[in-house]
């Protein structure tokens, strides 16, 4: 039995804008919830703002707080549908173990599946949403947006070392890569999924969220299944980029010090706006008076003598 509910809307206060039902075994569990529902209602703008992604009109996800784990099984919370169940409530849990969970089933519920993995798990939506999610979060918090008391559960300094340890070393991992291998992506272990997560972060570091939003939606599963994989996504960012006019590239916000960053670039003639110290490692590319030539779209590694904040690309438009 459950017997205390908590609604979660986002302003106005109006019946269309309730997004979560949190429900706790008990009124002695009101902090808990209130922590839990605020705390989704923050990972709501977050997905909101960066990826537009809402839920179906009258249908809030349903949290059930649950003091015992009814899959019998070693995780900490489950995700069906439209419903998210926490397990273990009463269990010890860190201040970051609860951002992590959380924003692992609410992954599960807002982001699209790309799945065919053995471990951790059978889908990565889980895993993307915990990196992706905190990774916003922070940012929003380092830059003022949110205020440092503002976020249930976690502090600053508890995202900070969640970044150094979770998300930089993904996004590094392709950043500063000598080359791209599409076998990273096809992997379907551990190791594959977090490959993917690190695709997807590199993506919204260096290209933004709206980019990793058009991977997104040009995703598409093979003739073959008609699930999506990492390499689905992999070809839907490509086509992504290719339908692109104009591209700005930011550097990762990596804590370290680099010198070279792997860009994957569409074919063209790209006019250059922003810093133009940077000097292509690839004899295929040429710059030169503000124009970068690519003459076949791929993955390229630029050198630089300090990291420029940000560099934009734009294709000429045609004459008439």
């Amino acid at each position: 039995m459950y017997h205390f509910e908590l609604l979660g809307y986002t302003a106005p206060f109006e019946d269309n804008s309730l997004r979560f039902r949190i429900y706790a075994p008990d009124t002695s569990d009101a902090e808990l919830a209130d922590k839990v529902g605020r705390f989704y209602l923050f990972l709501y703008h977050e997905v909101h703002q960066h990826l537009h992604f809402d839920h179906p009109a009258q249908q809030p996800v349903s949290v059930w707080l649950s003091p015992t784990n009814y899959a019998n099984a070693d995780v900490g919370g489950e995700q069906f549908r439209d419903q998210i169940y926490i397990y273990n409530i009463y269990a010890k849990r860190s201040s970051i173990e609860w951002c992590r969970e959380l924003a692992h089933e609410y992954g599960h519920y807002i982001l699209p599946g790309v799945t065919g993995y053995t471990a951790p798990e059978p889908w990565a939506n889980g895993v993307l949403g915990e990196r992706l999610f905190l990774y916003w979060l922070s940012r929003d918090m380092i830059n003022g947006e949110i205020p440092s008391s503002g976020l249930p559960f976690c502090t600053r300094d508890d995202l900070t070392a969640y970044l150094n340890l979770q998300i930089f070393p993904l996004i590094s991992r392709i950043a500063f890569a000598p080359r791209f291998s599409s076998a990273w992506l096809s992997r379907t272990d551990a190791v594959g999924m977090d490959n993917y997560t690190a695709f997807c972060l590199y993506i919204d570091a260096v290209y933004g969220s709206h980019t990793l939003l058009e991977a997104m939606a040009f995703t598409q599963p093979s003739a073959n299944s008609p699930l999506v994989t990492a390499l689905d996504f992999m070809n839907g960012f490509y086509k992504a980029m290719q339908n692109l006019s104009s591209i700005t590239i930011s550097t990762p916000p990596i804590p370290q010090s680099f010198h070279r960053l792997l860009l994957y670039l569409p074919a063209g003639h790209w006019h250059i706006s922003g810093n133009t110290a940077w000097q292509v490692a690839d004899p295929k590319l040429v710059i030169k008076n503000h124009l970068l030539l690519v003459p076949q779209a791929g993955w390229y590694a630029i050198r630089f003598s300090a990291p420029p904040s940000l560099i934009t690309l734009t294709l000429p438009r045609p004459s008439r």
